[in-house]
Order: C-alpha cells, then structure tokens, then sequence
C-alpha cells in the first residue's frame, strides 16, 4: 500500500467540548503532506504552481482555507472531536459555531479527496437537518497564500472577488460583515464611505498573513462547504496565478461548480455571473452601478459614489 496521509483525531477530548466566544485551541495545521502519493491525480500544472516542498522535505500547499460554521445549536452527541474541526465555540449573533482547522486548499486529486472527506465525516455539524441555523448565522472564509501578506493577498482578490459578492448579495445588509464594500487595504481610503468604515465587520477583513471574507452565508450542508471549497479554489488560484486574465475566464471556470451549487438552473446561474460582472465593475471603479445598489445602499446613503447615470435616475424618479 502507498505510504500517505491520514486526517485522524489526534485524541484530544478538549477538541470536542463548547468553549466560550473568542476561545479557542492551537489550529492543526493540515496543509502538509509528507507523501508524494498524495498529489496523485493532481493536475501537473496545478502540482507545479500550487505546491511546493519545505525545508523539511514535506509538500506544502500554497494556498490555505479555513471555514467558520455558524449554527443555532449542534445535534444531541454530535459535538465531538473531528479531523476537520479545531475546536467549538458560543457565538453572539447566532448562537454557536464551529471553527475548521488550517485547511490545504488544493486542486482535485487523492488529496483534495481527503479534505473533501473530513466533511463529510462531520455532517452532523454541516448539514441542518441535523444541526439548525438561519439566517443569523453566517459562514466566514479565511484565506491564506504562502508569500503574500494580507493586504497583497487582498489586491489580487479584489478584481476576482464579483463572484462573492454576488453569491452572497444579501448578506451586504448584515450589520457585522457589510463595512468597507470596496475591499480597500487602506483605511485612509475609506473617507466618503463613513457607513462602511469598521475595523472588524468589513465584507473581507485584512490581517497581517491572511483574509477572512465575512460575507459568505450560513453553510447548511455537506455539499455547501464542499462547493464553497472548490470554487474558492479557482478564484484563488485565477488571482494569484494568473492576475492579467481576462474575468470572463474566470467566470467560465466556474460556471460548472455554479451549477452544483443552484442545481443546474442555468437561468439562475447566468444571473449570478451577470451580477458578478457588476459587482466587479463596482470594485474595479469605486463607484456603485444600477445593478449593485439595491443590495449596498438601498438607503441611498451614498449618492456621492453612484455612477452619473444612477445618479440621474435617482435624481429623475
């Protein structure tokens, strides 16, 4: 049998057990391997760009993820140790939460397939029928890429990330994750946009090594994370490894996982992507569009950054 790695429990029952908000357990770090065998079926190009080999001799992913899942409650006995998990914690705003360990976030392949398995392992925590959330609840993403800082990391998202905002449109409402709808780095940048301004509760927030999108939803299934994965994937690697590609590119990559994700409604699926064209319009030019208004400023707070032509509409009607 080919020697390769095994996402196990590491026998630590605190891993298993509620804490309270902001606490937490050292991350497992999951995103090595030590076993060539496990970059088996793994596109050549994606093996070649988006892995690399660490002073020690293992094989590191070189991008990272980690999901937050926001739940109203857990299942009776289904708050254990997993693979997948770092720990659980209370949540404010919805009630509680479960917080993935550092995650590879990788190309298809036996590796991915491990990763993909963890959640399946853990479907009492994913999947509402077992675990309930609601619209309270959310499903952060934190992205990590080896040799780019966050604010790097977030330049070249910015011009891909239309897809998220038109994914999870309505959550641009949510009071802790509706702040700074331009991705700025900088926050001197933010002067005119006072409503969207906080330090925290941004759309994508900007650390040191890492960015965290709070927009996503709540996660309500085993098959939502796993789409959420994959197509996190190709944006992730589209930004990095290709930033002067054309965003219809992009959005032709990602068309197929759309369709998993809204059940092959291709009418619903060619909405999003127009959206995301005008989502990212409004990133690239600062200045909000017809099409993005009704889910930014539906309280038209901020006409100064309207486009002349949305601006003569408003003023018109």
């Amino acid at each position: 049998m080919n020697a390769q790695i095994t996402y196990t429990n590491e026998g630590n029952p605190q891993r298993g057990r509620l804490l309270s908000y902001h606490s937490f357990w050292e991350f497992r770090k999951m995103n090595k391997t030590a076993f060539q065998y496990d970059l088996t079926h793994m596109p050549s190009r994606d093996s070649q760009q988006n892995i690399f080999v660490t002073q020690d001799g293992e094989l590191q992913s070189k991008f990272s993820i980690g999901f937050e899942v926001e739940k109203n409650s857990f299942h009776r006995g289904a708050m254990q140790e997993y693979p997948l998990f770092s720990h659980f914690e209370s949540d404010i705003s919805c009630g509680v939460e479960a917080v993935t360990n550092i995650l590879p976030l990788i190309g298809k392949g036996v590796w991915r397939n491990k990763v993909l398995n963890m959640m399946t392992q853990a479907k009492k925590i994913l999947d509402d029928n077992y675990s309930p959330s609601d619209r309270t609840c959310g499903g952060h993403i934190t992205l990590s890429c080896n040799g780019l800082g966050g604010h790097d990391l977030a330049e070249r998202m910015r011009p891909f990330s239309g897809i998220i905002y038109a994914l999870y449109r309505f959550r641009l409402h949510n009071k802790y994750c509706r702040y700074n709808i331009f991705m700025d780095t900088d926050s001197c940048d933010w002067e005119g946009v006072h409503r969207f301004n906080s330090s925290k509760y941004q759309v994508c927030k900007i650390g040191t090594e890492r960015i965290e999108f709070r927009l996503p939803s709540r996660i309500k299934s085993v098959a939502d994370m796993n789409h959420r994965y994959r197509l996190m994937y190709e944006v992730m690697d589209f930004a990095v490894n290709n930033p002067n590609g054309k965003h219809s590119s992009l959005l032709r990559k990602l068309k197929p996982i759309l369709m998993m994700m809204y059940n092959n409604d291709e009418q619903k699926v060619v909405e999003i992507l127009a959206l995301a064209k005008s989502f990212r319009k409004m990133l690239m030019t600062r200045k909000i569009n017809h099409d993005v208004q009704p889910f930014v400023d539906r309280g038209q707070i901020l006409k100064h950054l309207y486009t002349r032509t949305l601006r003569r509409d408003i003023e018109n009607n």
